[in-house]
């Protein structure tokens, strides 16, 4: 039986629901509460939490993963 990591790399995290780094990073900044993504710090190391990546991918909600301009005047 082979056994799923319960924390996995950025880029792993990328890899496994095809997203690419930048986004998953943005959707770090946005946090779970806003339909993004939690993680571990360990050490140096930025671990993203299995049961984030599931919660993520079973989540019908629209999350936008580009990051908002705070601060710009609406055009």
């Amino acid at each position: 039986m082979a056994l799923l990591p319960l924390l996995v790399s950025r880029q792993c995290a990328a890899e496994l629901i095809g997203l690419s780094l930048r986004s998953v990073d943005y959707l770090l900044a946005r946090g779970e509460a806003q339909g993004g993504l939690t993680a571990k710090k360990v050490g140096r190391r930025t671990l993203i939490t299995r049961a984030s990546l599931e919660k993520f991918c079973r989540s019908d909600r629209s999350v936008p993963i580009t990051q908002g301009r705070e601060g710009a005047e609406a055009q």
